[in-house]
């Protein structure tokens, strides 16, 4: 099994076969042609396939839009889930060692536009692929006993169907078609063949796919220039909890803080008043102090006015 991960240190060496693996820009290579020829002779390699979501990790190191396979993947049928992680894949070759393919494998990928395969590659009867499809070669088709019908569903003309059907011995060593009618075939030397309108079933538009249906429920995660691991939720699948902290903070959190404030200002108001109210009652109070004394105390014309008491005889 084939599984792509961003640290060796995480593969224990007992149980996984280190395979080359380059990364120029927005293109991935795994393996490589002088190391294929070798690979093919090894019956341990012989029988090697992807494991579900085994190239999810190749986004964590940027975006993914070119990824060439140069292994042979023909021990087990490639489904959706192997393409699991790779949102931006726009180009998928496998011309270099035949592979096995899945009917609905491509029909997850909604960028996927151009496909190079080997044509000893084993086929399920069909290829459903989504909007963005645009062309197909197929390399190596020489004495091959196949022949290959390219339709666009009428019922969902977004979808573009590949119809792999035993025929006599092909003519021609590439096969290729678009999707439209390409003006500059007449100056190119491949002749390529143009997908006619045509009756597809539900089976050709992938609606009881099961793992198609996994595929698109994994969570879709944005690339960055530096490893994660974390895949970000999308606004579609953020959980409930996401949602009542983003409500918290945007709705009931400013109305706490208003409240807040009008109850601090109302507090030093009253503050205020009540510690105005109380300078008030006590300056009154003094006030009253004052007048009690000067009632009580005697007049000083009367001290002027008595006799001392060394005079006493002498007024008698």
């Amino acid at each position: 099994m084939l599984r792509c991960a961003s640290n060796r240190e995480n593969l224990p060496a007992s149980s996984f076969n280190p395979v080359p693996c380059h990364r120029v820009d927005d293109t991935v290579r795994i393996g490589d042609s002088n190391t294929l020829t070798k690979i093919q002779e090894i019956s341990e390699f012989a029988q090697m396939t992807i494991e579900p979501y085994g190239l999810s990790q190749l986004q964590d190191g940027g975006r993914v839009a070119i990824l060439q396979l140069n292994l042979p993947l023909k021990a087990k049928l490639l489904d959706s889930l192997v393409f699991v992680g790779l949102p931006d894949l726009k180009t998928l070759h496998a011309w270099r060692a035949p592979i096995a393919l899945e009917s609905c494998s491509l029909a997850g990928l909604p960028w996927l536009e151009h496909l190079v395969i080997n044509c000893s590659s084993t086929f399920d009867r069909f290829l459903t692929f989504g909007s963005a499809f645009k062309s197909i070669r197929l390399i190596g088709c020489l004495g091959r006993p196949l022949q290959f019908i390219c339709s666009q569903c009428i019922q969902r003309p977004e979808f573009i169907l590949l119809r792999i059907l035993p025929g006599p011995p092909s003519t021609r060593d590439v096969v290729g078609f678009d999707r439209w009618s390409n003006s500059t075939q007449s100056t190119s030397s491949l002749s390529l063949q143009t997908c006619r309108p045509g009756v597809c079933s539900d089976d050709h538009l992938c609606r009881h796919n099961y793992p198609l249906k996994m595929a698109r429920s994994y969570p879709v995660q944005a690339f960055s220039p530096m490893p994660s691991t974390i895949p970000l939720p999308s606004p579609s699948t953020s959980p409930p909890q996401f949602k009542s902290g983003h409500r918290f903070f945007t709705l009931f959190l400013p109305a706490l803080l208003v409240l807040f404030a009008v109850s601090c200002g109302t507090c030093i108001l009253m503050s205020l008043r009540i510690s105005r109210a109380l300078e008030r009652k006590r300056y009154r109070h003094r006030g009253q102090d004052h007048a009690l004394i000067d009632v009580h105390t005697p007049q000083t014309s009367n001290w002027t006015n008595s006799v001392p008491l060394n005079n006493l005889e002498a007024k008698v």
